[in-house]
């Protein structure tokens, strides 16, 4: 009992909406305010106009809709900070919102015939984050790499105790997070010189 306690708690608190990015302190209001808030409010909005049931998306129809709206949302982010690309402290932040829009977009197509856990699909998108940086930055992520293992190998043994998916959807939501970062990353590099 404890352990699914325990378990509901981690899910909440390790959400890919609440992980803290990789930005100075000064920007982590922002940041937040940007990819946490607003899609929260867009969840909110929707559930006051009853085009969701509640904003814990459990209904494919909410899942559909709310993803949707928010990856355009994200996407349409990336383009309002694409100005802000050119400075090195913000690429990461961008292609992290870039990966977060393609992931919902892509959960939005799938949500019909398909259920993906989002928890894993953040704990995916982290892990891959830092691998991919360290990579295309020629940076020592180790430390990160390891912690984001970590730290997804939580969500997706909570999400299992919670019962709120089966290990398909948590393991092909982890994939969808990872791939999205490398899919993301690549673009990126090729065509938005993303090179060090």
């Amino acid at each position: 009992m404890l352990l699914k306690y325990f378990s509901g708690f981690i899910s909440i608190v390790l959400h890919p909406v609440f992980v803290p990015e990789d930005l100075k302190l000064k920007w982590i209001a922002l940041f937040f305010l940007l990819t946490a808030a607003f899609p929260l409010c867009i969840l909110l909005f929707l559930k006051m106009l009853k085009v969701i049931d509640n904003i814990f998306l459990h209904s494919v129809k909410d899942r559909e809709y709310a993803f949707m709206l928010i990856g355009f949302y994200n996407w349409l982010l990336c383009y309002v900070l694409r100005d802000m690309y050119a400075r090195d402290i913000f690429k990461p932040a961008i292609l992290l919102i870039m990966s977060m829009a393609s992931i919902l977009l892509i959960s939005a197509l799938l949500s019909r015939k398909f259920k993906i856990s989002m928890h894993a699909s953040g704990g995916g998108a982290l892990v891959g984050f830092f691998v991919f940086l360290a990579y295309f930055l020629n940076g020592l992520y180790l430390f990160e790499i390891i912690v984001s293992i970590w730290l997804s190998a939580i969500i997706i043994f909570s999400r299992m105790v919670v019962q709120a998916h089966n290990n398909k959807e948590v393991y092909s939501g982890w994939v969808l997070g990872f791939l999205s970062n490398l899919i993301v990353f690549l673009l990126a590099y090729h065509f938005l010189i993303f090179k060090p």
